[in-house]
């Protein structure tokens, strides 16, 4: 990767006039992988290059592209240099999409400025864009990992009065959430939930509900444990959903103890 932007470099600063620039798609795939690398200076000396082209008439940078720069700056916590790349789009009137709002929510929880999240929600409502499944989880994500369920569950009820449809990634940040925060209830109810809207999560996150919901340590009536046990546990196998074998053999334990101790 490095070696193909140096040869650009070189083929632009050698023959300035008869090179043939490179196009916004290869810089931005250049930005990306550079980004993932956390070579953040790389992605700084394109944004720059990009930007004198930009001043000079020669190039004009689109919403893509700087949604592109600013998640580089959110992957490497650049949060000043992202904050600035803010500023330079609402100054150029470059349209904000959710794809952007969902990036500066990223921006502002690694900054931990929690007000700030909410005011682009508030932002987005008074500029009458409707956040979308992305925005919100985001704004979810970063409430959960505040341990701000209460909030989260607002939001969540929000997206749903939106008639926006929760993908597995929201029901598993929802569910993991609630199960790290020992709230079982409503992990079971969002479960239940995305059974019926028919969304499929990662395996791993039914494993733990099962570990977490088995738990000594979870403070349940073992009439409501096995209830929840059994319930998950006969969907799953409708669906032919596959566990691991360990929490398999965890429920069958269980059920069987259960038994014995409900029959006293």
């Amino acid at each position: 990767m490095t070696e193909i932007y140096e040869n650009l470099v070189k083929q632009i600063q050698t023959n300035p006039n008869d090179s043939p620039q490179p196009d916004l798609i290869t810089l931005s795939t250049l930005i990306k992988g550079y980004s993932k690398t956390k070579n953040f200076e790389k992605v700084i000396e394109i944004y720059d290059y990009l930007e004198k082209q930009q001043k000079e008439g020669k190039v004009k940078l689109d919403e893509v592209f700087y949604n592109t720069i600013l998640d580089a700056c959110a992957r490497n916590r650049q949060i000043n240099k992202g904050i600035e790349i803010i500023k330079t789009m609402k100054s150029l009137k470059i349209n904000f999409s959710n794809v952007t709002y969902s990036i500066m929510i990223k921006l502002y929880s690694k900054l931990g400025d929690k007000k700030k999240i909410f005011d682009i929600l508030k932002e987005m409502r008074e500029m009458n864009i409707s956040p979308g499944l992305i925005v919100y989880t985001c704004l979810i994500q970063t409430c959960i990992s505040k341990r701000d369920l209460v909030k989260a569950f607002g939001l969540f009820d929000d997206l749903k009065k939106d008639k926006i449809t929760p993908d597995h990634v929201l029901y598993s940040s929802m569910i993991n959430g609630c199960l790290s925060n020992k709230k079982i209830e409503a992990s079971y109810t969002y479960m239940l939930e995305s059974f019926s809207n028919n969304v499929r999560m990662s395996d791993w996150i039914y494993n733990k509900f099962f570990h977490v919901l088995l738990s000594k340590r979870t403070y349940l009536k073992e009439s409501i444990k096995k209830e929840y046990c059994i319930n998950i546990y006969t969907k799953l196998k409708e669906r032919r959903f596959l566990l691991e074998k360990e929490t398999i053999k965890e429920i069958t334990d269980f059920l069987v103890r259960s038994n014995r101790y409900l029959l006293k």
